[in-house]
């Protein structure tokens, strides 16, 4: 997976970590992708939405929002009450991944100036 430096070496130069940035937040836009797939899915079998307010909904989970159809039974409210956990939860994931070499930065330059 991604390297970073060792706590023995310099820190990365400039264009180094600019493109981990980017290799990084690659990594976190497809975690949130994947995690749209089983929500568009499932409001598309379980509701029957045409595809579009199927993404629209899972996409509004993901952002927080909640579900943007309504009706469909018992069946799709348990759906959105653990795709909106999942969602969660895999947002929370995807800024870890985001924010990890920020963090590591700033920990390795603490280190070098011990």
């Amino acid at each position: 997976m991604a390297r970073f430096e060792k706590f023995d070496q310099e820190l990365a130069q400039g264009r180094v970590f600019a493109l981990r940035l980017l290799r990084f937040f690659l990594y976190a836009s497809s975690v949130l992708v994947l995690a749209l797939l089983p929500g568009i899915a499932g409001f598309y079998l379980l509701a029957g939405l045409p595809l579009e307010v199927a993404c629209l909904s899972a996409l509004s989970i993901l952002g927080g929002l909640g579900p943007v159809a309504e009706g469909g039974g018992a069946a799709l409210a348990w759906f959105s009450a653990f795709y909106g956990l999942f969602a969660d939860t895999l947002f929370l994931l995807a800024v870890g991944i985001l924010l990890s070499p920020l963090i590591h930065r700033v920990l390795h330059r603490w280190h070098l100036t011990e």
